[in-house]
This record gives C-alpha cells, sequence and structure tokens, in this order.
C-alpha cells in the first residue's frame, strides 16, 4: 500500500481530529439556523395538512440564503482544513449528491445536485439490467422543489397496495413530466417519482413528511411492476431489522432468546422477519412458537406464512424420524 504521509500525519495527530471536527460540527449548527428551517418547522408544527403553496412559497424565497452559505462555508473551510467535509451527507447515489439541512420528528429536509453526465450513464446502464432495477416508495408524502430543474425529465409512479394486503402487489407508470425551474412535485406515500434525463445539472430541495407515513418503504420490478421487497420505513423498525439480521448473519445462537422477543412486536413485517432468522439459527428452538403464531397470529399474511413453514418442518422431522 502507497504511504501517504499527509493522512498518516492527521490521524496521528488528535488537535486536527478535533480542528477539523469543530469545523463541521460548526456548520452542522448553522444549517438549523437557517429561516428556512426555522419557517418550515412552523408551517409544519402547526398545520396538520402539508400546504404545498406555503411551503413552496418558503423554499422559493429562502434556498438561495442556504445556498450560498453552503458554497461559502463550504469553499471557507476546505481552503483552511483540506480534511473538510460539509456535513451532513445523506444518501447518495451514482449520479446525486445529498445534504441534510435538517432532520427533526416532522420532516427531513435535504438538498440534492444531480450530475446529468452521470444520470445518463446511470439510466444506460439500467436500461441493460431493467430486471435488477426497481421503483421504490418510501411511504412518505414529499414535497420537491426545483431551484434549478435543468430540463429534467421525470418518471411519475403510483400504487395502491394495502400495507396489509401484499400479495399480487404492482406498482403502475403514470407517465413523464419535464420540470422547470421553480417547479414543485408533490407525492403522496403511494406515489414516487424518478429522475430520468435532463440536460443540465439540477438542484432541488425535497422535503419528506413524517407524519402519518406507511409502516412500510417497497420496492416494486422496474421490469415487471410487481412487488420484490418490503422494508420497514420506520427508522427505529429498520435498525431492529438490521440488527436481527447481523445476529443471524454471525450464527450467533446465545441470541434466540432476544430474537425471541420481537416475535410480539406490534408491526407483523417484524414479527415474521424475527420469525425467519430463528428457523435459520435453529428451528428446533423456535417450534413452538412457530405452531402459535400459524393459529394465532392477528396478521393472516403472517398466519398463512407460518402455517406453510410449520407444515414443512413437521414433514423434514417425519423423514427424518423415519
Amino acid at each position: 500500500m502507497k504511504f501517504n504521509k499527509k493522512l498518516e500525519t492527521f490521524m496521528t495527530n488528535p488537535s486536527n481530529w478535533e480542528s477539523t471536527v469543530h469545523r463541521m460540527e460548526k456548520s452542522r449548527k448553522s444549517n438549523l439556523d437557517f429561516d428556512l428551517v426555522h419557517k418550515l418547522r412552523e408551517v409544519m408544527i402547526e398545520g396538520n395538512d402539508v400546504d404545498i403553496d406555503k411551503i413552496s412559497s418558503i423554499i422559493g424565497d429562502k434556498s438561495s440564503a442556504v445556498i450560498n452559505s453552503i458554497i461559502s462555508e463550504g469553499i471557507s473551510n476546505m481552503e483552511a482544513d483540506e480534511f473538510y467535509v460539509y456535513p451532513i451527507a445523506g444518501h447518495t447515489t451514482s449520479f446525486a449528491q445529498r445534504i441534510i439541512i435538517d432532520s427533526n420528528d416532522h420532516f427531513d429536509l435535504s438538498l440534492d445536485i444531480i450530475d446529468s453526465g452521470l444520470l445518463s450513464k446511470y439510466k444506460s446502464q439500467s436500461k441493460m439490467n431493467l430486471k435488477e432495477r426497481g421503483v421504490s416508495f418510501y411511504g412518505r408524502e414529499t414535497v420537491t422543489y426545483f431551484i434549478k430543474s435543468g430540463g429534467m425529465n421525470i418518471s411519475n409512479w403510483s400504487h395502491n397496495t394495502p400495507v396489509k394486503k401484499l400479495e399480487g402487489a404492482s406498482c403502475q407508470f403514470d407517465g413523464n413530466k419535464i420540470v422547470n425551474d421553480g417547479d414543485v412535485v408533490y407525492k403522496k406515500a403511494n406515489e414516487t417519482y424518478m429522475f430520468e434525463s435532463s440536460t443540465d445539472n439540477s438542484i432541488v430541495i425535497s422535503l419528506e413528511v413524517k407524519r402519518n407515513s406507511s409502516p412500510l418503504s417497497l420496492m416494486f420490478s422496474a421490469y415487471d411492476y410487481k412487488l420484490k421487497f418490503q422494508n420497514p420505513s420506520d427508522e427505529i423498525d429498520s435498525r431492529v431489522q438490521l440488527h436481527i439480521s447481523l445476529l443471524k448473519s454471525m450464527n450467533y445462537i446465545d441470541a434466540v432468546p432476544t430474537i425471541k422477543k420481537f416475535l410480539s412486536h406490534p408491526q407483523h413485517y417484524i414479527r415474521w422477519y424475527a420469525m425467519q432468522q430463528l428457523l435459520g439459527l435453529d428451528a428446533l428452538l423456535v417450534l413452538e412458537e412457530l405452531e402459535f403464531m400459524a393459529k394465532s397470529d392477528v396478521h393472516e399474511e403472517v398466519r398463512f406464512a407460518a402455517t406453510q413453514t410449520w407444515n414443512l418442518v413437521q414433514q423434514q422431522l417425519l423423514k427424518k424420524a423415519s
């Protein structure tokens, strides 16, 4: 491995860390001080419904100050500290960079920069691997304000899938739209859009509303529009599922009593996910719980899946016995 003297010096000097962390923390706090954030918090906390006109007006009036501040502060800090990175980076794709402006109990607010050339490359690759691509619905209302549209072409999608009945679920394509500077795209929890192409780079501000969100985020196939995956949209539920998965991946048998506690989780998909991982660890340790789930779980799909699994396990045990 090539020796990087500059990086080694930084890593071995705690005072450098402190300086960089201090700069990043200062930038993070300045995000919360933006007038845009204060105004949106007032609107979102006061009202029960999403007032698209009011939100759009606030973003239109206040977004320039946010962008100017991020650019000036970022440049200033990067000139003084080459290890400085502007916080807080959000979910980044192969063609877009996200900066989280604010995240609170009511909404997530972010600034997205979409690279036109990288978007075109990504879409070309997607067409060649369409069966591997998905259309994602995150179960939240969203308001997207296009500060600089770059001639962006978006595709619109929706689904009418009840969370309690996912069997045979599919989404539908609702057409394309070219957006202009200052345009607002509002989507309900069962709607979404995707960036398809643009003639120039784009800058957008996205507001994701947390209240009244769906408990599930769904991904459908971009090839045949059928449901591929479902995951918890709630951050805590998502972490629970991740931790259970990690324990199963490590084949950590001692975790069985802990994972069993999630068989009574209020969300059906967490209950069944926990059971699946327990069966993978040691089916013989959860036969009683599996039988109970098959007979008594309040969710129809969980009862059905548990019954099918219970019958399969019984068949395998009979074969071994004979």
